[in-house]
């Protein structure tokens, strides 16, 4: 799931349906014969099972809530059978309501066994939503730990450089 849904994530002036199964046609039936009637059917059950907004159905996704058409996209790799979904700043943008409705969208996912990597700037989304978490800066790995051994500062100290990972702010002044 693409950070920048506007431009990555979706087609905007296509319906929710369209949105949801544009990743695996072939569900739909074979090119030659492909069935509105089974993609509607798809649509609708993923659009009532996330608490889609019902405009949905019929209006483009570029007329929805950011939350919606976040839901939208991620309803497409639910449709896919995706086993592992990258959520890349999956609540940037969207409303409090919105953002716990995503929440619980990714518990569900996890429960149903499936493989969340989830990329966030938000550190309180990280230790919430995380088991496991890793920090990255400057493009490298540099601390890894279980999401309740880690606190803000952990993520302040791993981002500010090695010194600083190791716990030693002096270290990085002039």
């Amino acid at each position: 799931v693409p950070e920048n849904r506007k431009f990555d994530g979706l087609f905007f002036n296509f319906a929710g349906f369209p949105n949801i199964t544009a990743a695996r046609l072939d569900k739909l039936g074979p090119p030659w014969r492909f069935s509105l009637a089974a993609e509607t059917e798809a649509g609708r059950g993923l659009v009532h099972d996330l608490e889609i907004s019902p405009a949905a159905e019929t209006g483009e996704v570029g007329k929805l809530s950011g939350g919606n058409q976040q839901k939208i996209v991620i309803a497409r790799w639910l449709f896919a059978g995706a086993d592992l979904f990258l959520l890349d700043e999956p609540t940037q943008g969207i409303d409090i309501a919105a953002k716990i409705a995503v929440y619980r969208l990714i518990n569900r996912i996890t429960a149903e066994g499936k493989s969340v990597i989830l990329i966030s700037s938000d550190h309180d989304e990280l230790i919430a939503m995380s088991d496991r978490i890793g920090i990255m800066s400057h493009g490298r790995l540099v601390r890894i730990g279980e999401a309740g051994d880690l606190g803000k500062i952990d993520f302040v100290r791993a981002s500010a450089g090695p010194a600083a990972a190791a716990g030693s702010m002096e270290a990085t002044a002039p």
